[in-house]
């Protein structure tokens, strides 16, 4: 099992996650403890890592982080010794859900893919000519083409940017801020 250093930017739930931090003010031979608390709008979860040696090392089971729930989370890391709570990190992690244990019809694309297809559906599919229709009362509108080819556009933008993040093989990492 490879150990990084640092915080990862993605982890996948099911996995075995590992990773180690270096924390100079705050080591772990000195009784400092590391937490992570990870939340988005539906969940909330905490790490603890353990002492090795001087550094403090992150080390989630696969049985725990099956039960984690995709999605883009923030985390924050603190340290804790006593009654002593420091505040050294901050930053996000996305928690990608394990395929293997999914579904058929698990829709893997991206919120951008999913709304370019919609937009690119709608305007090969449509009557561009009905832009407003009723229905027992009720009155549609839909969005000027003109408007549509503008988001589409930005849409395609966004698209491009995602696959080259992607493809350019840089994974980087989230960094922990160590106040002095």
């Amino acid at each position: 099992m490879t150990t990084i250093t640092g915080t990862p930017l993605a982890i996948t739930a099911g996995d075995t996650l590992t990773w180690q931090i270096i924390l100079p003010d705050y080591p772990a031979d000195d009784a400092w403890v590391l937490n992570y608390a990870l939340v988005n709008t539906a969940n909330k979860y905490t790490i603890v890592a353990t002492a090795a040696g001087a550094e403090h090392l992150v080390n989630v089971t696969a049985t725990t982080s099956a039960t984690y729930s995709a999605g883009e989370y923030q985390w924050q890391a603190y340290v804790t010794k006593a009654a002593q709570r420091i505040t050294v990190g901050i930053g996000s992690i996305k928690i990608l859900p394990n395929l293997a244990g999914a579904v058929t019809g698990f829709d893997t694309r991206s919120h951008v893919k999913k709304t370019l297809d919609a937009i690119e559906n709608w305007l090969e599919n449509k009557n561009p000519a009905v832009s407003e229709y009723e229905i027992a009362g009720r009155r549609m509108r839909y969005i000027p083409i003109a408007e549509l080819l503008k988001l589409r556009d930005r849409y395609k933008n966004e698209l491009r940017a995602e696959e080259a993040a992607k493809s350019s093989g840089l994974k980087g990492r989230n960094k922990l801020q160590v106040r002095l």
